[in-house]
Formats: structure tokens, C-alpha cells, sequence
């Protein structure tokens, strides 16, 4: 008798708590619905932040041009080499023949390269690894160089840089730039690039969408677009023959 009364009180404990659990979840769901805010956080923001794609759509900074027209400085496309390392991606398959193959177009020996794709840290392989300076400010003729080589796990970044076509010429009327490390822009540091910046300096534009969890452009989904502002192009009194002339004179 005393078993079965025991039994019982358990099951009706257990009932209890079933019961208690029931409304704690239904109060929770109601909760969920009629705020939209779940741990403090506004629901469909997260949402919206999760399924938001953002791309940058890259500007031009101004160039500068001689009285004719010819170019004395402009932003011009370069490329970081980068080699996946991750297994769980498209990685490096072959070390060794990557390596000797990149020694070919980056100042690196194989041996050096080599080390690089085998690199281990404290955690284990890295996702992905650079070559340093010897990686960066890539032309394009190098960049399809390499990509004829069909290595596996070797990719690249866009970026651009500022391209003096006449090397030195007129170096310190027309000056220099340099990438801001905080804000990553590209600032004039002397001469007219400096004098200038804020007419040259360019504005990079976007492109909004919501995508799935492959970045696929969702269904019925709109893209917003902010277009690029290019900067203003600076066209100087100077001519290149002339200067270039007076400069050899000198």
C-alpha cells in the first residue's frame, strides 16, 4: 500500500512538472510572437543581418594628366596571391608542386613557398595563407600566368594601386600616395595628389541582397544598389615631352 501511494504522488509530481513545462514553453512562444524579441534581441533585425549580403562595387581615384591628355598617374588593377589551406575547402593538394611552380612568377624560392604551404600555427593549418610583399601589388599578365597553371587552392584579392607609368617624372610636383592602415583608403601624401585628394578621391559604391546560406540571390529578393563616384580627373599645365627634356637637361 504504502509502494502504490508513493507511486502515486510521483506520477502526480511528474504530471506537475509536465504541466509546468508546457505553460513555460507556450509563455515563451507567446512571448517570442508578440515582442519578436528573443535573448534581447530584435528578431527580424538578426534576420535580416544573417540573410543581408553586402558587395563592394570598387571606384577609381581621379588620375592626372598632362596638357595633352597623356597619363602621368592612375589607379590601375593588382592582385594578393592566396593558397587555401583548409581541407574542408578547394586547398593546396600538392605542396611541392605548387611551390615550384609559384617560384616561377613571385620572388620567393621554392623552398620558401614551400614552408609557407605547410605552414602549422598553434591551433593547427590555418584556412589560408599569404606570400607577403612578394604576394602583393600583382599585375594582371602575372595573374593569368598563374591561373594557366590550374593549381588547386591558389587564389587571389583584388585590389588596385597607383600606377606612375613614367616612374619618377616630375616626382615632386605630381607626389605620392599611401593607404590609410585605419580606414584603408588611399590618401595624397605630397604634391598634387596631396593638394588635390579631396577632388580625386574616389567613393566606393555597394550592392544590397538577401541571399541564402550559400549567397545565392534569394527569390523574389531586390538588390540595392549605390552606384560608384569615381574621383575628378586633374589635368595639369604640364607638358611630358618638355619636362621630360628639362629634367634630362638638369
Amino acid at each position: 500500500m504504502q509502494k502504490q501511494k508513493n507511486m502515486k504522488y510521483g506520477a502526480v509530481g511528474l504530471f506537475l512538472l509536465f504541466v509546468l513545462l508546457f505553460f513555460a514553453l507556450v509563455s515563451r512562444f507567446l512571448y517570442i510572437e508578440i515582442t519578436g524579441q528573443a535573448g534581447g534581441e530584435v528578431l527580424a533585425a538578426k534576420m535580416e543581418k544573417k540573410y543581408e549580403k553586402k558587395r563592394t562595387i570598387e571606384a577609381q581615384r581621379g588620375s592626372i594628366v598632362d596638357r595633352n591628355g597623356e597619363v602621368i598617374a592612375e589607379d590601375t588593377a593588382s592582385y594578393s596571391l592566396i593558397a587555401i589551406l583548409d581541407k574542408d575547402a578547394s586547398h593546396v593538394e600538392d605542396p611541392e608542386k605548387t611551390a615550384a611552380e609559384l617560384s616561377r612568377y613571385i620572388d620567393l624560392t621554392e623552398e620558401e613557398i614551400y614552408k609557407i604551404l605547410t605552414k602549422k600555427t598553434a591551433s593547427g593549418t590555418p584556412y589560408q595563407v599569404e606570400f607577403g610583399t612578394a604576394g602583393r601589388d600583382l599585375s594582371n599578365s602575372v595573374k593569368l600566368k598563374i591561373e594557366k597553371l590550374k593549381l588547386p587552392g591558389i587564389t587571389f584579392n583584388r585590389d588596385s594601386k597607383r600606377f606612375y607609368p613614367n616612374g619618377v617624372f616630375s616626382s615632386h610636383l605630381i607626389g605620392y600616395v599611401e593607404k590609410d592602415p585605419d580606414t584603408n583608403e588611399t590618401v595624397g601624401k605630397l604634391g598634387i595628389e596631396k593638394y588635390l585628394n579631396e577632388e580625386m578621391k574616389e567613393t566606393n559604391g555597394e550592392v544590397k541582397f538577401e541571399s541564402d546560406r550559400w549567397g545565392l540571390l534569394l527569390p523574389n529578393s531586390k538588390e540595392s544598389v549605390t552606384a560608384p563616384k569615381n574621383g575628378s580627373k586633374v589635368a595639369l599645365t604640364l607638358d611630358k615631352k618638355i619636362q621630360t627634356f628639362l629634367e634630362d637637361s638638369m
